[in-house]
């Protein structure tokens, strides 16, 4: 038995040993180790299983929206396995709900602008339409956030990914000039952020 057995009902420690399972999940991603898809089911299992007063506190919140956020991302970049839609799913959902309780925080509508942009690349090779969708719904929070901090290039960096990302699914949907125009888009404002 380990302390983390004996403590299980403590959500301190278990917050406490989830956020550890997702710096870690972090470092091995930075090195290109599949231990990080453990630390990050490790951190999700952890963090999600926290009390139900606490499901409405952001502090508990961000951890687990980044979690699902960092699994989904690892497997997309370092893992043959498919993957889970359901991990961006629950990202998008996690951060959109933060947004909501933190609405004066613009940080937080760049996450769910990052998580859009991810679900669009985890849908690419598949369903099109929703790729189109999720990259779409990434341009539109990006866009409202370069419009209110235009000199915050976090802002316009994630636009110019959110234009990538939509330019590229429309031109393989045969929408070649709408795809080029958002392409030219996505450079110019990858040359503004510098």
């Amino acid at each position: 038995r380990t302390l983390l057995d004996e403590k299980a009902s403590d959500p301190a420690l278990r917050s406490g040993a989830g956020r550890t399972w997702l710096e870690l999940g972090r470092i091995y991603t930075m090195l290109g180790d599949p231990r990080a898809q453990r630390a990050f089911e490790s951190a999700v299992a952890l963090l999600e299983d926290v009390p139900a007063d606490h499901l409405t506190d952001p502090n508990w919140l961000l951890p687990l929206t980044d979690a699902h956020h960092d699994l989904a991302y690892f497997l997309l970049s370092f893992s043959e396995a498919s993957p889970p839609e359901s991990s961006a799913r629950e990202a998008i959902r996690l951060a959109t709900q933060v947004a909501r309780l933190v609405p004066d925080e613009s940080v937080n509508r760049l996450k769910v602008a990052r998580c859009w942009n991810l679900l669009g690349l985890l849908l690419q090779d598949g369903d099109f339409e929703a790729s189109r969708k999720a990259h779409q719904a990434a341009l539109t929070i990006t866009e409202q956030l370069v419009a209110e901090f235009p000199e915050d290039t976090r802002y316009r960096g994630e636009l110019s990914r959110a234009c990538l990302g939509l330019g590229v699914r429309l031109c393989v949907m045969g929408r070649e000039k709408e795809g080029e125009q958002l392409l030219r888009r996505a450079e110019l404002d990858h040359h503004a952020v510098g």
